[in-house]
């Protein structure tokens, strides 16, 4: 699948449509997120921004599209996690901490901060591993992306002779039957 893209998109939204990929990406955020909440005393709610249905999608496509510019060469690295957008969904930790610190009269200190900070690295991590869904981080990690980015050109110029080739037969096969129907252009 890797090899066979060249950028063609299209073959990526059919798995993911095809399988109801969205779907169990969507599944599997909400319980990550509901077993973060029972260790970290945070509502479970207070993350639903992250397992909103085209949330989930528009990022799954991105990590696509990201993976798609490194393998073609039209970005140098692969980074899915800097790639989110993650500041709506952000504002929901935010305000939950504002409200909590507003409830029990807690001074923001430095504690708070790395609290927050934290709890947002934390749902950044879970969001990103749950929507890697065809697992190019772990692709990058290992430095597969780079060697079949580094060798897709060749890739494509065998596809290119293997065209030529093909046209050439089929013109060598016009010419030697130009007296007989024209049998095996069939």
């Amino acid at each position: 699948a890797v090899i066979g893209t060249f950028g063609r998109y299209g073959c990526y939204e059919k798995i993911i449509e095809k399988n109801n990929i969205c779907s169990y990406a969507q599944e599997s955020i909400e319980k990550s997120f509901e077993e973060y909440s029972h260790t970290s005393g945070i509502e479970k709610e207070t993350f639903s921004a992250y397992y909103d249905e085209n949330f989930i999608k528009e990022n799954i496509d991105s990590n696509i599209e990201n993976f798609l510019d490194v393998l073609l060469g039209k970005k140098e690295n692969y980074d899915y996690v800097s790639s989110v957008d993650f500041s709506n969904a952000d504002e929901t930790i935010d305000s939950f901490f504002n409200d909590y610190a507003e409830k029990t009269g807690y001074v923001k200190d430095e504690v708070y901060e790395e609290k927050l900070t934290e709890t947002k690295e934390k749902a950044h991590e879970i969001f990103t591993d749950k929507t890697d869904v065809f697992r190019f981080s772990l692709m990058n990690e290992n430095g597969i992306i780079q060697k079949v980015s580094s060798k897709i050109y060749l890739i494509k110029a065998m596809f290119a002779a293997c065209y030529v080739l093909a046209i050439i037969i089929i013109f060598l096969i016009i010419i030697i039957n130009k007296k007989e129907s024209l049998y095996w252009l069939g």
